[in-house]
């Protein structure tokens, strides 16, 4: 099984060929899915009853070997791919995601600066808890 590291994510379109009957559909599918099993290939494949959008996720190196014999595969033409990335981008760009939404909702919660007088042993407790006591 692969790690990880190295995982690549590729969404592509395909037509189906002319002179291929749609039975052909389902010997993809089940080629497809005992290869891609073996492969640590997974991902969505919709049929429109002519056109394929399929997306791909796994090694980078088998998704492009995969890619390359869907390339040379006859019963499709105009193969062309949407957009590829790995994995780590888009972990990335999640983790970024979720950055934005932290500071978006830090920004949406206002604090008003005051003043107020405590008690020398009050303010020692406060203290005491560590750094940021004044930012609970």
């Amino acid at each position: 099984m692969h790690t990880t590291t190295g995982l690549q994510e590729i969404i592509y379109v395909s037509t189906l060929a002319a002179d291929a009957p749609i039975r052909v559909v389902a010997d993809i599918a089940v080629k497809a899915r005992s290869n891609n099993q073996q492969r640590d290939i997974t991902g969505l494949r919709v049929f429109d009853g002519m056109h394929f959008c399929q997306q791909l996720e796994g090694c980078a190196q088998e998704v492009a070997a995969l890619m390359a014999r869907i390339r040379a595969d006859p019963r499709r033409f105009r193969r062309f791919s949407l957009g590829y990335t790995s994995v780590e981008d888009i972990e990335r760009l999640e983790r970024l995601q979720q950055l934005q939404g932290q500071a978006a909702g830090a920004a949406a919660q206002v604090k008003e600066r005051i003043t107020i007088r405590l008690a020398p042993d009050v303010l020692a407790a406060f203290r005491a808890t560590g750094r940021g006591w004044q930012n609970p």
